[in-house]
């Protein structure tokens, strides 16, 4: 139930507190796609992108870069989970996380391209990393109640303003976490960082 347990994947084998059927396959399947696949592979990009385009910093960050979370979306969505939580529905909690952020920053990834976009239009394409690296730290938070080390992880990986033993929900909707500098804390092997959360072989 840590890193690779049933609840850690957005649509969970069994949803708690009901029974369900366990599958080895299903369980390989749910771990690569919603966490390897999904997850990993955003933060991956992000934090790869950065460390070998921009010497792990992106710096002049403008207030005007559109946000991909508006703020009152966000304060929506922490509410919608707070209460799911609160109702020990854990699985639809997962879900909305997966479904609101996660699915939203990659698919942003995927039609802005920023690993080919940094080629042609560096500025440009730290707009976008600057977009991603939200859906990173909302995600970061939001899963710090289902998987706190490895949301730990995600969050202390960059050099956001608020210590991570004091965030809390509510410092979601309060902004991007950083002003005009973002730092890479992640450890970097040529550029590339370890992935976090590598696919599991059956």
């Amino acid at each position: 139930r840590n890193v690779t347990g049933v609840q850690t994947c957005a649509l969970p084998i069994c949803p708690f507190p009901g029974d369900g059927e366990f599958s080895l396959q299903r369980f390989v399947d749910l771990y690569n796609s919603d966490l390897a696949n999904n997850l990993g592979n955003l933060f991956s990009r992000v934090v790869g992108l950065i460390g070998k385009n921009y010497d792990g910093v992106l710096e002049n960050i403008s207030d005007s870069i559109p946000m991909l979370f508006p703020l009152e979306s966000l304060k929506e969505l922490v509410g919608q989970v707070k209460d799911l939580i609160e109702r020990c529905q854990y699985n639809q909690a997962l879900q909305k996380i997966w479904q609101e952020v996660l699915d939203v920053a990659n698919q942003h990834a995927d039609k802005s391209a920023p690993w080919t976009l940094v080629k042609t239009d560096k500025e440009k394409a730290k707009e976008v990393l600057i977009q991603l690296v939200e859906g990173v730290r909302i995600t970061a938070i939001l899963l710090k109640p289902f998987l706190p080390k490895l949301a730990e992880k995600l969050y202390t990986s960059f050099d956001f303003e608020h210590k991570w033993a004091e965030i809390r929900f509510e410092d979601i909707a309060k902004g991007r976490g950083f002003s005009n500098k973002l730092r890479i804390l992640a450890e970097l092997e040529g550029g590339k960082v370890k992935p976090l959360l590598p696919r599991v072989q059956k």
